[in-house]
């Protein structure tokens, strides 16, 4: 049996942990599917006027060594890990700013020597002044895969001039979207912000060619640390491909459809397009609804889909993400939780889908 030091900063001085307790899995009965979880950090969350540049994350269990590739901490600094089986050390290479709450974030994309992977990533605030930014930004990404997916923003959006390129322009803050697709940006000042999601390969937190993103459809406003949530979508292409073998043997499935009536509680605005996304992430089927009318989806293949609803507003008939440059804002995209279960030969009627606030 190996015995290892493990270092924990505490604000009086530096403590030397020794640890020679191997955790072993157990064997037989029924595989242990909960993940391992943070249950203590140095410094703590929310502790004020820290001035130490390590941060320390123990584990109630052993995990991978690739947890040392899932920390973000913002505003974004350059930084270095230590894995120590059960612990994790993060040292910040540069001199702390005076008076700044600092997010340090562990994302989703690491697992425990079971397998398990978290739901949802992990975040520590502290302060180097005598206070703490309350603010946040939370949301959500819908995709087919949160594989490298991030969210980025950047502070001081209203000064943001009409040169701005997410191509080459670092972000403030950066987020890896957890495997549920959902995120919270802490720690934030009132402000204005900009906010986008980008399919990160190569973790430069920049929209590279290539790669995947969404552009949230305007700035938001944090206001006594709140702010409205965002909703992004990833959409999956369409499957153009002409090499897939065709049973011919098999009748090929007869159509059926929806009907219902639409109503926007919130604040978007017209024109409305109402889609239904099938269980690969594609869009099934798209039409043009208005403010407290019918709509009839027809000729759907039978399926099990859920609804979203974007703000059309160039009126062409798809969801437009934005571009990175020149800079565009993409479209508001907003999920209704709607799903629908279309049958063969057999329309669905009377689905009520309310835009809510």
């Amino acid at each position: 049996m190996q015995c290892r030091a493990t270092i924990a900063l505490t604000s009086a001085a530096s403590l030397i942990l020794a640890s020679c307790a191997m955790k072993v899995a157990p064997t037989g009965g029924d595989p242990d599917k909960t993940p391992a979880a943070v249950v203590k950090t140095v410094p703590a969350d929310r502790t004020l006027n820290v001035n130490d540049q390590t941060i320390v994350f123990e584990f109630d269990d052993y995990v991978d060594r690739g947890v040392r590739n899932s920390i973000t901490i913002q505003p974004i600094v350059k930084f270095s890990s230590t894995y120590g089986g059960d612990e994790l050390t993060v040292t910040i290479e540069e001199d702390l700013l005076p008076n700044t709450t600092y997010a340090i974030t562990l994302g989703t994309d690491w697992r425990d020597l079971r397998g398990n992977t978290p739901v949802s990533a992990s975040t520590i605030i502290f302060s180097t002044g005598p206070s703490l930014d309350s603010g946040t930004i939370t949301g959500t990404v819908s995709t087919a895969s949160q594989t490298d997916l991030i969210v980025v923003a950047y502070a001081n959006a209203d000064k943001l001039d009409t040169a701005f390129n997410p191509m080459t322009v670092p972000p403030n803050y950066r987020i890896p979207v957890g495997s549920n697709g959902s995120f919270v940006i802490g720690g934030l000042r009132d402000g204005n912000y900009r906010v986008l999601s980008v399919r990160d390969r190569n973790r430069n937190a920049l929209i590279d060619i290539g790669e995947e993103f969404s552009i949230d459809h305007s700035d938001l406003t944090i206001t006594n640390g709140t702010s409205r949530k965002v909703g992004l979508r990833i959409d999956v292409p369409a499957d153009t491909s002409t090499k897939k073998p065709v049973d011919t043997t098999k009748p090929a499935p007869e159509f059926g459809g929806a009907t219902g009536v639409f109503n926007d509680s919130s604040a978007s605005k017209p024109p409305y397009l109402m889609r239904l996304i099938d269980k690969q992430g594609r869009v099934a089927a798209a039409i043009t609804v208005a403010q407290g009318e019918q709509w009839e989806f027809s000729t759907v293949l039978p399926g099990v889909y859920t609804v979203d609803v974007i703000n059309d507003v160039n009126a062409n008939g798809r969801y437009d993400i934005g571009t990175a440059y020149p800079f565009a804002f993409g479209e508001k995209w907003t999920p209704t939780g709607v799903t629908l279960t279309i049958r063969e030969r057999w329309s669905t009627d009377d689905v009520r889908v309310i835009l809510k606030p």
